[in-house]
């Protein structure tokens, strides 16, 4: 995959790795021989704001382009032989996907390459942090009584320090069902969903829109990622009326995706953005974990670890090809090959 752009050592590419936990982390610093520094973006978008499944990924993007702004350079360690920063994207859930970008300050576009030309992410305003969720979610889910599980769950090691969430007390106790453990909640969860998915991907492509600068009648392609909920008309129709996207605008809905969703909507873009001249792409990702909250369960323990890792949010990004710099269009990366492979026996 990246022996056509000059790079054949691991260390010599930037990397995006969407992170499923710590364990996946310090797996592939392991399995590919990575330096200390080479996932501190992953490590960090870990720490403040946990696993979002899907937005996470476009949040490494936004951290990454902040540093070149900050430092007015790149910060990969090698170019390519375009005199291009070289990076990869990894996002996994039953499969891998794989994307390989390309990043520095821009100097060099090859035209017809799809490049994200900005970046928008949004998270619901509750934050808890993780020292104090253990108390939160036992007092609200009415589980002080399991103080053993309680002191398990405190000993996590997540490397999170904090998470944001739509999931409230107030909501808790107006659906009491959200805490018995398989009680009938479905409709509850999913009328949560439907209105608030849509709603909170929309503060995430508001800000993309402003960061690109262009109107909201340039962009022909939209992409919304989730699997949190699923309705008809899909969040992708909601989104396009809650924006005022125009009718004409192409709609493309992905449910279920999970974790390599983004990385699965990066891949879309570029496809529709190389093929489709002047077509300005905005994919969106949007995920709040209210279909997956549950009260602790001594039988299954399971439960214990998606409470301890999952939060909320959202991400957009625009993807286009031949960016105009004659109204300020302005390529962050260049999504130069998108690859996805199964895992065997996944």
């Amino acid at each position: 995959m990246f022996s056509p752009y000059g790079i054949g050592d691991w260390n010599k590419l930037f990397y995006i790795v969407h992170p499923g936990g710590p364990s996946i982390l310090r797996g592939i610093e392991e399995k590919l021989g990575l330096g200390n520094e080479k996932l501190k973006a992953s490590w960090h978008v870990l720490s403040e704001y946990g696993n979002m499944w899907s937005p996470s990924v476009h949040l490494f993007l936004m951290r990454r382009e902040k540093n070149i702004v900050k430092a007015g350079k790149a910060v990969a360690t090698i170019t390519t032989r375009e005199g291009l920063a070289g990076g990869v994207l990894l996002a996994f859930r039953l499969g891998l996907t794989v994307w390989m970008g390309s990043l520095d300050t821009m100097k060099e576009n090859r035209r017809g390459r799809a490049a994200v030309l900005a970046i928008g992410t949004a998270n619901p305003p509750h934050c808890f942090y993780q020292v104090d969720y253990p108390d939160f979610y036992f007092r609200v889910t009415k589980s002080h009584h399991l103080t053993s599980l309680k002191d398990k769950f405190r000993r996590e090691k997540s490397a999170i320090r904090k998470r944001y969430m739509h999931l409230t007390e107030d909501i808790i106790n107006k659906n009491p069902n959200l805490i018995i453990y398989k009680a009938p909640s479905f409709d509850a969860r999913q009328e949560i969903l439907v209105t608030e998915v849509p709603k909170l991907g929309k503060d995430a492509a508001l800000k993309a829109i402003k960061e690109w600068g262009q109107p909201i009648s340039n962009i022909t392609h939209l992409i919304f990622c989730t699997s949190s909920g699923i309705d008809m008309p899909a969040a992708d129709h909601q989104l396009a009326k809650l924006i005022g996207l125009k009718s004409s605008v192409q709609r493309f809905m992905l449910y279920q995706q999970g974790c390599f969703a983004a990385g699965t909507a990066l891949r879309l873009a570029k496809d529709l953005a190389e093929n489709n001249p002047g077509a300005r792409v905005l994919a969106v990702c949007s995920e709040i974990m209210v279909g997956s909250f549950q009260p602790p369960s001594e039988t299954h323990l399971d439960v214990l670890v998606g409470s301890a890792l999952f939060s909320d949010g959202a991400a957009a990004v625009i993807v286009g090809a031949n960016p105009n710099a004659t109204i300020n269009e302005r390529p962050l990366f260049q999504i130069v090959s998108a690859k996805q492979a199964v895992i065997p026996m996944t």
